[in-house]
């Protein structure tokens, strides 16, 4: 083995293989980070004292409730909905991802900066373009749909309860909601820049295990 071949191998490959583990990790991201806030909104506050709501944020990031299940399936459901207004919805062809110099040829702060960053006006921009018909006529019903279901299961238990319980089920419905669509929309928008990424890495990997093999 020569010594070019040496320094291929050891440093560059090894640094090679843990930027591709982290972008491959890089997309559960969005759903770690919402952890924090489903637990928060899992604490039925007319319930639990100051002593023990620890314990119940605890256990509320890993046990959800029926009812919190479904705002965390809307969410996730409203997604599509969401990027029909996003302003890179035509990024995301195939050969647009995998482009060198492309859309989303990024280092990771113009990735923040023009990608993730605008994501968090999505549901205002989603609003707009149906305000102005500029959205199909798919997303238009797919949003009336949407509307029907998320609005009683936010505002329901406020409505009918009228108490701090009621209160706070409908915060918590709200939160969950709000985390399935920007975890979807932010994972949608980590993949296509990771896979955009892991095009170079990739290839570096696969020559350095090439140089492996004929030694």
């Amino acid at each position: 083995m020569t010594g070019t071949e040496a320094y291929i191998l050891t440093p560059v490959l090894g640094l090679a293989v843990l930027r591709v583990l982290a972008l491959l990790l890089l997309p559960l991201a969005p759903l770690a980070a919402g952890l924090p806030l489903a637990g928060l909104a899992a604490i039925d506050l007319s319930r639990t004292g100051p002593g023990k709501a620890r314990g119940a944020w605890w256990r509320g990031v890993f046990a959800l409730r029926p009812a919190d299940r479904v705002a965390v399936l809307l969410g996730i459901l409203a997604a599509p909905l969401l990027l029909a207004g996003a302003p890179w919805l035509d990024m995301l062809d195939p050969p647009e991802i995998f482009r060198a110099g492309g859309a989303w040829d990024l280092d990771f702060a113009g990735f923040a900066a023009q990608r993730l960053l605008p994501l968090l006006s999505a549901p205002l921009d989603l609003a707009a373009a149906l305000q102005a018909g500029q959205i199909g006529p798919d997303i238009v019903r797919g949003s009336i749909l949407f509307a029907a279901a998320a609005l009683p299961l936010i505002f329901g238990p406020a409505l009918a309860w009228r108490n701090r319980r009621g209160l706070s089920r409908s915060g918590r419905n709200f939160v969950l909601v709000l985390w399935g669509s920007y975890a979807t929309l932010y994972s949608v928008a980590v993949v296509a820049w990771t896979a955009n990424q892991l095009n170079f890495w990739c290839f570096l990997v696969l020559f350095a295990a090439s140089l492996l093999l004929r030694d």
